[in-house]
């Protein structure tokens, strides 16, 4: 089960973004350790894991309604059971299609990439994440 506010908030050009995920988990195998690729992280057989990410993005508007956001980012992940911290920074970047493309409000391609500043299976080593995503808006239809 997992809980994914997303905040923003935009200056002029910048657009300033915090996810913060709360996540309950339990895996349906034997006691031990899990990888989650979601996160890249090992997980005990049940618990909670906390992500916060915060970026702040220059927007670039492209062609259409589209556009173009990059900037630095800030992680930190906290899986409770298998205590494990781990700490990223680098950059983001976010291709937003417009208000309504591939069935989707705000659908989007985003990377994130750079240097995990603390994980003791990764101290200083780069990651690199890549995804597609959007907003599914349910509308109620007039009777």
């Amino acid at each position: 089960m997992r809980v994914s506010p997303v905040l923003r908030a935009r200056v002029g050009e910048l657009v300033i973004r915090n996810q913060f995920d709360v996540d309950w988990y339990r895996m349906s195998g034997t006691p031990g350790w899990y990888y989650e690729a979601e996160n890249d992280t090992l997980l005990s057989q049940s618990g909670f894991l906390l992500l916060d990410r915060a970026a702040v993005l220059y927007e670039w508007p492209a062609a259409g309604n589209s556009s173009l956001l990059l900037g630095p980012m800030y992680e930190v992940t906290h899986a409770f059971d298998a205590r494990l911290t781990r700490q990223r920074v680098g950059a983001a970047v976010f291709f937003s299609f417009g208000p309504t493309s591939l069935g989707l409000e705000s659908a989007r391609l985003f990377a994130l990439g750079g240097v995990n500043l603390q994980d003791r299976n990764r101290d200083g080593k780069p990651f690199a994440v890549f995804g597609f995503g959007g907003d599914l808006v349910l509308k109620r239809g007039t009777p």
